[in-house]
Formats: C-alpha cells, structure tokens, sequence
C-alpha cells in the first residue's frame, strides 16, 4: 500500500498510524452487494474506453493501450479488486 501511495502521491507524508481491529474491516455481504452495483463490468469497460491508447505510460509503467486489448480478461480481475477497494 505504501508503494502504491508513494508512486501516485510521491510527496505525501504518514502523518497517523491508525490499527484497526480485523472484526472492524471484515466486509458483510450487503457490502459487497452495494459495491456490486456500483462497480459493474459496463462501468469499468467505459472507464477503459476513456484511455488514450497509445499516450506514454505512467510511473506504473504501464501504457493505456495494454487495458483495451486485455480488456476481456483484465475486466473481471479489475472487477473484483475495484470492488475490494470499495468494500474494505
């Protein structure tokens, strides 16, 4: 996770450690029912078909155009973890 805030937030700075007990961060099933319907694979198609396909890849390294010719199988994967996020 800090290598993932580092990378898009290059100059930001842990100002609080927060712990969390695991019973607080345990998703229920009407979470993921909500993240569900928010997060649908029409929605994460649109948001790849917004990609520039052939721009110059960010500091992931990774150029738009990957994302519109793995789209079928990359749709899925994205699915879930985009509605990991939400749910956690």
């Amino acid at each position: 996770m800090y290598l993932l805030l580092a990378t898009r937030f290059p100059n930001s700075v842990v100002v609080e450690s927060v712990v969390v007990s695991v019973t607080a961060c345990c998703a229920k099933y009407l979470d993921w029912r909500v993240a569900a319907k928010i997060v649908t694979y029409r929605g994460v198609g649109w948001a790849i078909d917004l990609f520039v396909l052939y721009k110059c890849p960010s500091t992931d390294g990774i150029f738009p155009a990957v994302f519109e010719e793995g789209r079928e199988d990359l749709i899925p994967y994205l699915l879930k973890m985009f509605r990991a996020c939400l749910v956690t």
